[in-house]
Formats: C-alpha cells, sequence, structure tokens
C-alpha cells in the first residue's frame, strides 16, 4: 500500500477539514469586518440611529442623544427635556411621523454626498472639539414610509469622528421635503 497517495476517505476528511477551516477564517473575519462598516462607525449609521431614536422611537431620548458629540450631550438633554423635567419632544417627532406615514413606519437614509474637502477643516473643528479624528459635512436623503404614505427629506450634517464613532454635532438638523404621498394628510 502507498502511503504518499491518501486513499478516498483521507481525501474527503481533508476537504472537509479545509471547508470547515475556511468558513471559520470568514465568519471571524465578517465578526469584525461588518461592525467596522455599519453602524455608528459609518456616517449613515449614525444618521439611521439618530432619526431612528427621533422618529421611531429606537432607543428612546437617550439612544439620540448618544449620537451627538458627547462634549454637547448634556447640553441636548437639558434642552430636549426641559431640564430632564419634559420627555415629549420625541412624542412630538413620533407623532408628526405617523400623521404624515401613518402606522408602522420605517425609514432609511441614504448619504447622498460629502462636501468636498470637509476633511481640511479638522484642524479648525480640533479647536473646538479636540478629540476630533475627522469631520464630514454630509447631505443625506431620509426616506419615512408606512401604512399609508411615503414622505422623503433632505439635509446636510456637519459630524464628527471621535474613537471611531461618527456623532452629529448638535441635534437641529433642518431638513426639507422632497416628496410626500400620504393617504391621512388628503
Amino acid at each position: 500500500m502507498n502511503e504518499t497517495n491518501p486513499t478516498p476517505k483521507k481525501k474527503k476528511l481533508l476537504l472537509l477539514a479545509a471547508g470547515a477551516c475556511m468558513l471559520a477564517v470568514l465568519c471571524l473575519v465578517l465578526a469584525f469586518a461588518i461592525p467596522a462598516y455599519t453602524g455608528r462607525s459609518t456616517l449613515q449609521g449614525t444618521l439611521q440611529s439618530y432619526y431612528s431614536a427621533m422618529y421611531l422611537g429606537e432607543g428612546g431620548i437617550d439612544a439620540l442623544i448618544d449620537c451627538v458629540i458627547p462634549e454637547r450631550q448634556q447640553a441636548t438633554y437639558q434642552r430636549l427635556t426641559l431640564d430632564g423635567t419634559n420627555f415629549s419632544a420625541l412624542a412630538r417627532w413620533q407623532a408628526e411621523c405617523l400623521s404624515v406615514v401613518g402606522t408602522n413606519p420605517t425609514l432609511r437614509v441614504s448619504i447622498l454626498e460629502e462636501a468636498e474637502n470637509s476633511h481640511s477643516y479638522l484642524s479648525a473643528v480640533q479647536e473646538t472639539y479636540p478629540t476630533a479624528e475627522d469631520f464630514a459635512l454630509v447631505a443625506f436623503q431620509l426616506d419615512l414610509k408606512g401604512d399609508s404614505g411615503e414622505e422623503s427629506l433632505t439635509g446636510a450634517a456637519p459630524m464628527l469622528l471621535q474613537g471611531q464613532t461618527w456623532y452629529v454635532t448638535g441635534d437641529t438638523i433642518e431638513l426639507k421635503v422632497i416628496s410626500r404621498t400620504s393617504e391621512l394628510m388628503d
């Protein structure tokens, strides 16, 4: 019997072991790569989290405040909640959403454009926010959909990166309606 040529059974076991190793490596890569390119580590992920908290109530006021640059979180919380005594701002935003698109609302944020050379403003931004690692001025589209309608809005937001997490610089981002279809508003 020749030991240098593996038997068909050994070949099959080697192929299965190689396949299992490749699958394990792929799972490990995806476990680290997906979080690095989604969620708050991206401009889109931060805006998605911000507006999901605002219009859908996902995570409440804490989730919304967490999207604001840490240096302004306390002031934003105080302003939005009237010094921690009134939490109706989120209820108003959610009611507004429901009044336009109806029940079961969903939203999606798309980045339309990042201002050319916005990263060059980083040194100026670091005078106010010394821990900022990057700066971006982004134009985005917010699409709301529900059982009774749809609404698309656009906005522009200055955003800062700190510790691999993007933040909006304040809680006031002006939005402009670009299209609306709603059975509720007819």
